[in-house]
């Protein structure tokens, strides 16, 4: 069951690998904000194979019962095949005002 957990985890999280902008620290949090930057050419060449998908990340927090809580707020391409997440759900929001979003079950709760 733990093999399974990992798996799915990996499936979900990171696909078959990743890459990390060089001045990203997974040691600090606050080294995310400093991170961000364009692709590289190697790296854009697989994204438009469809063999990688680029992943945003920046520091959010949400506020569940009045209580603050740090959280990841990742933006991913809807048309997206690498990573095993429902990103297509996003695709087809007809909604201006709203920017579509997916939460965990486990989070909502």
């Amino acid at each position: 069951m733990a093999q399974q957990v990992k798996d799915e985890m990996i499936d979900s999280e990171i696909g078959g690998g990743q890459f990390w902008q060089k001045n990203y620290d997974p040691y600090d949090p606050f080294s995310i904000e400093n991170s961000h930057s364009p692709l590289s050419k190697d790296l854009s060449d697989e994204v438009k194979n469809g063999n990688a998908t680029p992943v945003l990340i920046v520091t959010a927090a949400i506020f569940p019962k009045g209580h603050i809580q740090s959280a990841l707020l990742k933006g991913i391409d809807p048309g997206q095949r690498i990573v095993n997440i429902p990103s297509y759900v996003l695709k087809n929001n007809q909604d201006t005002n709203s920017i579509p979003g997916l939460i965990g079950s486990r989070m909502a709760k």
